[in-house]
């Protein structure tokens, strides 16, 4: 049987590990720095770039809204990204 909820955790984790990262690379943050505009810990924020750890929703949610005040080319990217991974975790009932 297919454990969707572990590939829907992967996802998310994959999506943290790479795209965290790269916006934290373009705009020049240190993981302190990234940490204060996402509104966590800089240990969660650690966690969550390494993969240790799942990303909150409201994480999420504000990683987004940082994305939509950057460039247009940033937040295409990020939309394409999830529709990419979409089939990971939307199945057939």
């Amino acid at each position: 049987m297919i454990d969707y909820k572990q590939i829907y955790h992967e996802a998310i984790k994959e999506f943290c590990k790479t795209q965290f990262v790269t916006y934290r690379y373009e705009h020049h943050l240190t993981q302190e720095q990234m940490s204060e505009k996402l509104y966590i810990s800089l240990r969660n924020y650690q966690n969550i770039e390494g993969g240790r750890s799942l990303c909150s929703p409201d994480t999420m949610i504000t990683f987004i809204l940082l994305c939509i005040d950057d460039t247009n080319n940033s937040r295409n990217e990020l939309l394409e990204f999830l529709n990419n991974k979409k089939h990971l975790y939307l199945h057939p009932v």
